[in-house]
């Protein structure tokens, strides 16, 4: 499918890390886009969060929740866009890891966190480990019927 819109992807995309001098945050962030629409455009479209990062993406379309993406494909169906001024926004939902840790630990991250994972001296490093928390790029494209996620397939 062809995008209507695309956005370049940044140096680090966009979120809340390390790159971007936030690697504690914890919490919601919201990144927000005008967007000038010279037509109505009445045929359903996709809005897809690219390389997204983040636990939970909830996606507006001027102030109006359109949905929200918590698993692959992380992308929302829009019932078309209305001629004039868009305000997209994507609010990225981030969990504690980033807080409180383990922020030494060495090698994969962990698929949990107790006690041990914070006294584990065979998987430590100096460093900061950190999750990443954000996406690479947005794409907006029109619908198509076969091109569903699999868990709402027309029958």
């Amino acid at each position: 499918n062809k995008p209507i819109l695309e956005t370049e992807k940044g140096e680090s995309g966009f979120g809340a890390d390390i790159d971007t001098g936030y690697p504690f945050f914890v919490g919601t962030l919201s990144l927000s886009q005008e967007l000038d629409v010279k037509r109505d455009i009445n045929d359903p479209l996709w809005i897809e969060v690219m390389g997204l990062k983040s636990p939970v993406a909830i996606v507006l379309i001027d102030g109006e929740e359109c949905g929200k993406i918590v698993w692959k494909p992380h992308r929302v169906e829009l019932q078309g866009l209305a001629q004039g001024i868009r305000t997209i926004e994507i609010r990225l939902v981030n969990t504690l890891r980033n807080l409180m840790g383990p922020h030494h630990r060495l090698g994969p991250e962990p698929s949990s966190v107790g006690a041990n994972s914070f006294s584990d001296g065979a998987n430590w490093k100096d460093s900061y480990s950190f999750v990443p928390n954000g996406f690479d790029r947005i794409r907006i494209y029109p619908y198509v019927e076969g091109n569903l996620p699999s868990a709402v397939k027309a029958s």
